[in-house]
């Protein structure tokens, strides 16, 4: 039901090409249209890319950690089709410059980089690009793995927008799904920090029950191919 200058109008929602209704001006057609158009968007899935950047080993073998993998599979299990999930590993694209073309292509709303040692260079090219977008098309960026988790202070300083997870990254991510959809709050989120008020907040330490797992055939080909490891 929509409510325009005492007047009700009934409005079926569900086929747009059958709107009919007696506008009295163009302001409120206006309205309709925009109240349209955001139902609209909360039907569409939620673009979720996790980015794992690392050079652990040889560069030659592609390792990949099994916790992006439960994290994936976790979050679909939860969000089912409101979530589309692409996952990106830097070895496999060749090298960043390809990476951010492929993150670019996805047009995340959400962006996991999952930073491995020897990552920071990588970092720094990725934020680059993320901050040349304009404010409203830039993703929401979560920092996590081992070295984010153990440089808080130092990202957070740089990077004063980015959430890091310094938890459980599947409690982590469902929450920050959550946050995006408003369900929640930032402060709601947990096993995150990030900075409030020029200081830095640590969120509740929580679990969840883990889900099936989730990883792209090219990552599983290539881990296979190059005689890499599935690792913890």
């Amino acid at each position: 039901m929509f409510v325009f200058t005492n007047t009700v109008y009934s409005v079926d929602l569900s086929n747009k090409s059958k709107l009919r209704v007696p506008f009295s001006s163009q302001d409120n057609k206006k309205r309709v249209e925009n109240t349209l158009s955001a139902l609209s968007r909360d039907k569409e899935p939620i673009n979720v890319v996790l980015t794992f950047m690392s050079h652990v080993r040889d560069e030659s073998k592609v390792d990949y950690p099994l916790g992006i993998i439960k994290i994936a599979g976790t979050i679909k299990d939860r969000f089912q089709d409101s979530v589309k999930i692409a996952m990106i590993h830097s070895l496999v694209e060749g090298n960043v410059a390809n990476m951010i073309k492929r993150i670019k292509s996805e047009k995340p709303k959400i962006l996991g980089l999952s930073l491995g040692f020897g990552s920071l260079g990588e970092l720094d090219e990725v934020m680059n690009y993320i901050q040349s977008l304009p404010k409203n098309e830039r993703p929401l960026v979560v920092l996590g793995n081992v070295v984010a988790s153990y440089n808080v202070l130092y990202l957070l300083e740089r990077f004063p927008d980015v959430l890091i997870s310094v938890g459980l990254g599947e409690a982590a991510m469902k929450g920050i799904i959550e946050y995006h959809q408003s369900k929640i709050s930032k402060a709601e989120i947990p096993n995150i920090a990030y900075i409030e008020d020029g200081h830095i907040v640590y969120s509740k330490k929580t679990s969840i029950q883990l889900g099936s797992s989730f990883i792209p055939k090219d990552i599983l080909q290539a881990v296979v191919e190059t005689g890499g490891v599935m690792y913890m």
